[in-house]
């Protein structure tokens, strides 16, 4: 399976984001579900992603 940082497809990573937005209920960052929400399918850029999620979990 290929993420947003592989296909870059806009419309295939807003639908995973409505499916998986349930993740993000646990409030814990460090999970699976908000790393993958977060960096995997933020956007394209998978180092701009690590970035945005450090900056936005002040890691």
């Amino acid at each position: 399976m290929q993420d947003y940082t592989q296909h870059g497809d806009p419309e295939r990573a807003e639908r995973y984001r409505a499916r998986h937005h349930k993740d993000l209920n646990t409030n814990d960052p460090t999970r699976a579900g908000y790393l993958s929400y977060y960096i995997l399918w933020a956007s394209p850029s998978f180092r701009a992603n690590v970035q945005a999620f450090k900056n936005k979990f002040n890691l």
